[in-house]
């Protein structure tokens, strides 16, 4: 608390003051001029953007569920603003093409679990902040979560890449060599989990876990 002392009945007043509201005022700089125009963003913690991320997450899932139960996708707006969303997605790597492929994961060596999507499927609208989920709560040094776009001669070309037939799927590597796909169109997924601890716990790719019964 401030405490303020004033002429009249009514000596002093006590302002409550947040300890953000204080560090917001001390942070963000001000126009030199006197104005108070503000400059710039506050400080934000880490913890922070990782909530703020969430919310938008799950805003998204929100809207594609709406979307689906009226019989359409998102509209262009929507999409350009998932493609954005992803560009900032703390937890899941964005694959561009073969050469991102060959960079961030064959080159690497990497344990890796690829989401294949295209800008529009619905379905992969869908999955989007499921696999994020599953992302933040399992990814790690060992393990490497990704995202690849199917769309266009770049997409395509990656998708002969990868081997895969449909999308939404699910292409896993392990140390950088394809070790299996699965094919869901939801998320969570037990053949998909099957698949991830088979990988991560040495196991040969179990071909009947490829597609959906």
């Amino acid at each position: 608390n401030v405490l303020f002392s004033i002429k009249g009945n009514n000596p002093t007043v006590s302002r409550g003051w947040a300890l953000k509201d204080f560090w917001e005022e001390t942070s963000w700089p001000r126009d030199s001029s006197g104005t108070g125009i503000r400059y710039g963003m506050p400080v934000q913690e880490e913890e922070d953007l990782e909530e703020e991320f969430r919310r938008e997450q799950e805003r998204m899932q929100t809207r594609v569920r709406v979307g689906s139960e009226l019989g359409g996708g998102m509209d262009d707006t929507e999409t350009t603003k998932q493609l954005l969303i992803d560009e900032k997605n703390p937890y899941v790597t964005q694959l561009v093409g073969v050469d991102g492929l060959a960079q961030e994961v064959i080159s690497k060596q990497k344990d890796c679990v690829v989401f294949v999507a295209m800008r529009s499927c619905r379905t992969c609208k869908g999955i989007n902040p499921i696999f994020t989920k599953l992302a933040r709560e399992r990814s790690s040094d060992e393990l490497m979560f990704a995202k690849a776009d199917a769309t266009g001669a770049t997409g395509k070309a990656l998708g002969k890449q990868l081997g895969i037939a449909s999308v939404p799927s699910f292409v896993l590597f392990r140390n950088g060599v394809r070790y299996g796909a699965v094919s869901a169109s939801k998320l969570p997924s037990k053949r998909l989990d099957q698949a991830l601890s088979d990988l991560t716990g040495g196991k040969d790719f179990d071909p009947s876990l490829e597609e959906g019964k």
